[in-house]
C-alpha cells in the first residue's frame, strides 16, 4: 500500500470512528473523569462560596467601581437551587431561587420577579439547577447530538448541541481527559455566553472546576472577576428554608 493509499485508509478509518460516537458515551466519559457516576450521585447537597474582586462599573467621574462581590450558591437534589450574591455595602445584592418547577429573582430593594420571563429560565431550572447537568438531560427532555471535534484554545474537544423547548446550548469535552472545557449558552440572537471549565481539583473524591484568574482578562472587560477565595462543602446538611419562595 503506498503512502496515499494509506493516507486515505487513515482518514476513513478515523471518520468511521468519530462517525459512531454518541452524546452518551461522552457524558459516561465525563462521569468517570470527574470520579465516577455512584459518586456523584452520592452527592446530596452542595455549597460553592466565591469571593471575589469585580470591577463593577465606572461612576459618573469614569473613575473603575472596585468592590468584593461574594456569591453562594446552594444546590439540593434533585432540583433545588439558591443563588445569593453580596457586597459589604449591599447585604442582598441578588438573589435567585430555583425550586422544582418555580423560579424567582430578588433584586436589592427586595423586588421579585418570576423567571418565567427571563429567556434563560428553561435552561437554568431544568438543567442549570442540578448537580453536573448532564445526569438529568434525558429525564428533562433535553435532545443532545454529537456534532463533531472543535478546537477550544489549544484544545480538542468533541461538541454537543443541547436543545431544550427552543434554548440551545453548546457542551464541550476535552478529548484527551473527557472533562468538560466550555459551554456555550445562546440567549439573545446569535453571540454565545462561555463558560469555560478549568483548574479541576478533587473535593472529596470529585473534580470540580476552580477559577482560573487572568490578569490580562481584568484588565480588559468590565466587569470581571478575580477570586479571593473558592470554597466546595459536599454533602453539609442545607435547610429547606433556603429554598422557600414567599
Amino acid at each position: 500500500m503506498n503512502k496515499f493509499k494509506f493516507f486515505l485508509y487513515l482518514i476513513c478509518v478515523s471518520s468511521k470512528v468519530f462517525s459512531q460516537i454518541t452524546p452518551e458515551q461522552i457524558y459516561e466519559n465525563y462521569y468517570e473523569a470527574l470520579g465516577g457516576k455512584e459518586r456523584i450521585l452520592g452527592i446530596n447537597t452542595l455549597t460553592v462560596i466565591s469571593k471575589d474582586i469585580a470591577r463593577v462599573g465606572y461612576n459618573d467621574k469614569e473613575i473603575e467601581i472596585i468592590d468584593t462581590v461574594t456569591t453562594i450558591n446552594y444546590y439540593k437534589r434533585p432540583n433545588k437551587n439558591r443563588i445569593e450574591i453580596s457586597t459589604p455595602k449591599i447585604r442582598q445584592l441578588q438573589l435567585i431561587i430555583y425550586n422544582n418547577s418555580k423560579g424567582y429573582f430578588y433584586d436589592s430593594l427586595g423586588n421579585k420577579t418570576s423567571q418565567d420571563s427571563v429567556k434563560n429560565y428553561i435552561f437554568e431550572n431544568f438543567v442549570g439547577s442540578r448537580i453536573i447537568e448532564e445526569l438529568y438531560y434525558r429525564e428533562a427532555g433535553v435532545k443532545s447530538t454529537y456534532a463533531g471535534i472543535e478546537k477550544i484554545g489549544n484544545k480538542k474537544a468533541h461538541k454537543i448541541i443541547c436543545e431544550l423547548k427552543g434554548i440551545k446550548w453548546y457542551n464541550f469535552y476535552n478529548l484527551r481527559n473527557n472533562l468538560k472545557i466550555r459551554e456555550s449558552q445562546f440567549w439573545d440572537g446569535n453571540l454565545p455566553k462561555n463558560t469555560n471549565f478549568s483548574n479541576y481539583k478533587v473535593v472529596e473524591g470529585v473534580k470540580f472546576p476552580f477559577p482560573n484568574y487572568n490578569e490580562d482578562e481584568f484588565k480588559k472587560f468590565s466587569p470581571f472577576f478575580k477570586n479571593l477565595q473558592y470554597t466546595i462543602k459536599i454533602n453539609e446538611p442545607i435547610d429547606d428554608e433556603k429554598f422557600r419562595i414567599d
